[in-house]
């Protein structure tokens, strides 16, 4: 009885302190790169709206808007079962979120490879976790197929964006941006199977 007591107590042992990192990323790390984004909104919005060309800036708006929908729907969309490897790879996933909000509005005119190259990594995280099906644990093979397809089309879009001119990599970031979202708003209720089902992702 008692090494199966103490394999009880460390499994509990084990998730509570998986429920800890959850919680620490939910309640602070998230909203705080959740502020990151509205900041940077808000410094283009004081320090560029007169000085750079209006659909440059209406282009870093249309991003960080995106962004912002994104992240608060996200937020409130957490697996109650936390997959393997999930917190660690969310972790980067926001990280490089924050990046590409930050650099957006930083760089100067003409500069477009900082912020194309946070981009990059945060669309291959993605791709990543939908491919290794960390992001929900139990989807199945057409959902992940799909999403994995889709943000390795944006991380392509991403790479166009380094040779093109800055209005114009500004709003390709937009479109790919649109397209992933898009493709999660849709995808993100479907293609579950449950944890139980023979078979289940």
């Amino acid at each position: 009885m008692e090494p199966l007591r103490s394999l009880e107590f460390n499994n509990h042992d084990r998730m509570s302190r998986t429920n800890s990192r959850l919680e620490l990323q939910q309640q602070v790390i998230w909203p705080a790169v959740a502020g990151n984004v509205g900041w940077s909104f808000m410094a283009i919005l004081l320090t560029q709206f007169h000085t750079t060309e209006h659909w440059l800036w209406g282009a870093k708006w249309c991003c960080l808007v995106v962004l912002a929908i994104y992240m608060l729907d996200s937020w409130r969309d957490t697996p109650p079962d936390v997959p393997p490897g999930y917190l660690f790879w969310d972790t980067l996933f926001v990280v490089a979120i924050a990046a590409f909000a930050t650099l957006l509005s930083h760089t100067e005119l003409g500069m477009t490879r900082w912020p194309a190259a946070a981009l990059l990594g945060m669309f291959a995280i993605l791709a990543w976790g939908h491919y290794m099906n960390i992001w929900y644990g139990n989807a199945n093979d057409r959902k992940r197929n799909v999403l994995t397809l889709v943000n390795v089309a944006a991380v392509l879009v991403v790479l166009i964006s380094f040779w093109a001119e800055q209005v114009h990599a500004t709003w390709l970031w937009f479109f790919a941006l649109t397209i992933i979202m898009s493709a999660w708003f849709y995808w993100r209720g479907q293609g579950i199977e449950p944890a139980d089902q023979p078979g289940a992702n």
